[in-house]
């Protein structure tokens, strides 16, 4: 059966579980999705926290039913406090800082934990896009507070070998070459397979993730030519 697990922050997300599973079962599902581990949850059901070594039958759960996540914060030290970190995929992230930790620190945090450069990030709060030389207590952040981040997009330019442009097209980081290849075939209908990929430079690209690739502006140049087919 299915249950789904809404936070304090209305996000929701679905689970296949079995009735025998334990409750400590689901927090390990949920630390999968969310990276928040199993024994900073609280679920609660029916107005009451489940204990880890109760089963969803022991609760009478029921296809569809819906369970509450509330997240355990430890006590922070001086004027250390948590703030969440939330991504547009719903993925959220607990992140220990100070309210005079820079936004820049705050994004080296992020850097950690999802590989992506502080100048691919953009932090908002409270509907402000967040400057990476101010801090916390600059904002007003609280402990708790959630912070969103979103991933600034790399524009691709696509040139043949003899310099005429195809297309330019914005690519989210987490994409691959393939995509790119997958787009440049519903532009001009060369298939990836026949596609070559090079830099200016003449460096071949051959399937590198878009956010590994050498990007100094925000923008990458590259050169297409089309492989020669072999004849039988």
């Amino acid at each position: 059966m299915h249950v789904f697990v809404r936070t304090l922050v209305n996000t929701i997300m679905k689970f296949e579980v079995c009735r025998e599973d334990s409750i400590y079962n689901v927090k390990a599902k949920i630390f999968d999705e969310t990276c928040i581990s199993p024994g900073r949850q609280c679920l609660i059901f029916a107005g009451k926290a489940l204990e880890d070594g109760c089963t969803l039958a022991d609760y009478n759960m029921y296809n569809g039913s819906i369970l509450y996540l509330v997240v355990r914060f430890p006590k922070c030290q001086g004027g250390r406090m948590h703030v969440m970190v939330r991504t547009l995929t719903d993925k959220i992230m607990a992140t220990e800082v100070e309210g005079e930790d820079s936004i820049y620190s705050v994004k080296v945090k992020v850097f950690n934990e999802t590989g992506v450069p502080p100048g691919r990030q953009h932090l908002i709060f409270a509907g402000n896009v967040m400057e990476d030389s101010r801090t916390l207590a600059d904002y007003n952040v609280h402990n708790e507070a959630t912070i969103y981040l979103v991933f600034r997009l790399i524009r691709i330019f696509v040139r043949t070998v003899t310099g005429k442009k195809i297309f330019e097209h914005a690519f989210m980081q987490s994409q691959t070459i393939d995509d790119i290849k997958a787009w440049i075939y519903y532009q001009v209908g060369i298939l990836p397979e026949q596609q070559q990929l090079s830099d200016q430079g003449g460096a071949p690209w051959a399937r590198r993730s878009v956010i590994r690739a050498p990007l100094f502006c925000g923008s990458v140049h590259l050169v297409i030519s089309e492989m020669q087919r072999s004849c039988y």
